[in-house]
């Protein structure tokens, strides 16, 4: 039997929980929803309350939110029961991670310089990863996501609420609104799901390692390596759709 066939197996393994029976991978698939959910109301509470995380851990927080929101999805798929609450759970993790914990940095990063400002540019952000998580319940598979997926705009606008100073400001603003504005159209973008040529695994590579490293680095590369994430992002939101769009051309994916 093959490694892959083992794990699988796992997921038709079944736990009695006295009337109730659920799968390993169901368990661990609500469990690294539950975990995504209580990162993004760690950063939302303390916000609200006045006493932020720092701009490094925040940062971690929503990397290791992403990931997991990553891994929920995986497990999902191989689990043999998929419950729908399973999914709305998830969407409701992903609103709190990636649409209001953003929403309320971003907030906080402007507040200080002007209320009005804030409250359009966080209203902004939260309308875009609304739309978007809203679309992708929606929507059909369609082998790529249609607009950036809301875990890389999150951690976008984590990696610019690193770098926040005076001097950047301009541009923190303006990378707010072109994030939010390519959540909402439907520029396609690879889920990585599917490794077709060497852009896809560069992708895979690449996003995997700076994940990793977003969360588990010393505190003094963050910032550096923050501004490695914001080039990237950038990248991949000019670049990403053109490689979609080649390889529905040349039908390396296909539509479903």
């Amino acid at each position: 039997m093959r490694v892959i066939d083992k794990i699988d197996t796992v997921g038709r393994k079944r736990l009695n929980l006295g009337f109730i029976q659920a799968d390993i991978y169901a368990i661990l698939a609500n469990f690294s929803t539950l975990s995504n959910f209580l990162l993004g109301t760690l950063i939302s509470i303390r916000i609200i309350l006045g006493d932020p995380l720092t701009p490094i851990w925040t940062m971690r927080c929503l990397m290791l939110g992403a990931s997991l929101d990553a891994v929920d999805g995986r497990l999902a798929r191989r689990s043999s029961t998929q419950p729908k609450l399973g999914a709305q759970f998830d969407t409701a993790a992903d609103l709190v991670t990636f649409g209001i914990a953003p929403s309320l940095m971003i907030y906080y990063s402007f507040g200080r310089v002007n209320d009005i400002l804030a409250l359009i540019l966080s209203a902004m952000y939260l309308f875009g990863a609304t739309f978007r998580l809203s679309r992708f319940m929606l929507e059909h598979a369609h082998g790529f996501f249609s607009g950036m997926p809301s875990p890389v705009a999150a951690t976008y606008i984590g990696a610019w609420y690193l770098q926040a100073d005076a001097s950047t400001i301009p541009l923190y603003a303006a990378a707010i609104a072109m994030i939010s504005t390519v959540m909402i159209v439907s520029l396609p973008y690879t889920g990585m799901k599917v490794v077709e040529d060497l852009v896809d695994k560069f992708y895979v590579v690449f996003t995997v390692s700076m994940m990793l490293l977003l969360t588990y680095s010393p505190d003094d590369w963050m910032k550096f390596l923050g501004k490695i994430w914001i080039v990237y992002v950038t990248y991949f939101t000019i670049v990403g759709p053109m490689h979609v769009k080649n390889q529905l051309r040349n039908k390396t994916i296909v539509p479903s």
